[in-house]
């Protein structure tokens, strides 16, 4: 902790390098890394996605496609888990359409 450098009032930490910048900086002078709601980043708290969002996005891949670069960045980890439930909803839909094709395949031949 002795190595944090001590910020004033109208300071804020980097949140990509944790260097001392100003509230209102938008980007971080050492590390030129942008920073997320100027001002707001330290009351910001990524926690996941809800189950909502991930239900809908595995369901309807297109909506996680467009929460994914609706949040990124905004929230990262939540953009990532309805991402990853789009791709998910994506390769159950493939695998599905593969069954039922060879399925029907199957069926066609013995009919």
């Amino acid at each position: 902790m002795a190595d944090q450098p001590i910020r004033a009032q109208d300071e804020k930490y980097c949140s990509s390098c944790g260097a001392v910048i100003k509230k209102e900086a938008e980007i971080c002078p050492k590390c030129g890394v942008r920073q997320s709601f100027a001002g707001y980043s330290e009351e910001i708290s990524d926690k996941g996605a809800d189950f909502l969002p991930k239900a809908v996005s595995c369901c309807v891949p297109l909506v996680g496609i467009v929460l994914y670069f609706v949040w990124k960045d905004l929230k990262p980890k939540a953009s990532k888990d309805v991402c990853t439930w789009a791709i998910i909803g994506t390769l159950l839909s493939v695998f599905v359409y593969i069954i039922a094709a060879a399925a029907g395949a199957g069926s066609a031949m013995l009919g």
